[in-house]
């Protein structure tokens, strides 16, 4: 019995006891429960990288900036590995002419995690560039060695920003870093 039952019911009411109809519409619908992430996209984050820089080598004033997707999935809580594109626009100036040129490729990455907030990474990239010339054209590649460190902070649970520093250990004459392999970025990324 419910306790409606121990109490007469009020002529003035509106509702109907709860026994006397079992189909009453109610105004409070259960809402459906979220369904949770599966496994994979709870170990799966998205990122994209963005580099600018700006340097002088020999006579030559040279601006690049470089926008990197990424995926990475989270092995451990604090140890993930990854893989990324690589975009690269390169402006070289010198004697009053320019040229311009873009630089493409993709790498793998591996980030360690510490204190929630500070990150490491060693990054290797295949990059196909043309020569570290002003006027020169053809293209060639070039692999990148990188390894540095990172700062994390969460906007939202999900969302996050980064700003990393990273060390080209072995540019090759080809590569956008050969005169100043110090590649500073910042980043967003969703679950990282």
């Amino acid at each position: 019995d419910s306790i409606q039952n121990y109490y007469p019911t009020d002529p003035n009411s509106q509702q109907t006891p709860v026994n006397q109809n079992r189909n009453t519409v109610r105004n409070n619908p259960v809402k459906k429960p979220i369904n949770p992430e599966s496994p994979l996209m709870q170990k799966l984050y998205f990122g994209c990288n963005l580099a600018l820089q700006f340097y002088s080598y020999g006579g030559y004033n040279i601006f690049y900036y470089d926008l990197s997707p990424n995926v990475g999935y989270k092995i451990t809580d604090n140890f993930s590995a990854g893989i990324q594109i690589l975009y690269n626009n390169t402006i070289e100036a010198a004697g009053g002419r320019s040229a311009s040129y873009s630089i493409i490729g993709g790498g793998v990455f591996a980030r360690y995690l510490f204190f929630k907030f500070l990150f490491l990474q060693v990054e290797y990239d295949i990059l196909t560039t043309p020569p570290n010339s002003v006027f020169g054209q053809k293209r060639g590649i070039s692999d990148e060695k990188l390894g540095g460190s990172g700062f994390k902070r969460n906007f939202t649970d999900k969302i996050s920003y980064y700003i990393s520093i990273l060390y080209d250990f072995q540019p090759s004459i080809n590569s956008p870093y050969y005169y100043s392999p110090i590649v500073y970025r910042i980043g967003i990324a969703y679950n990282f």
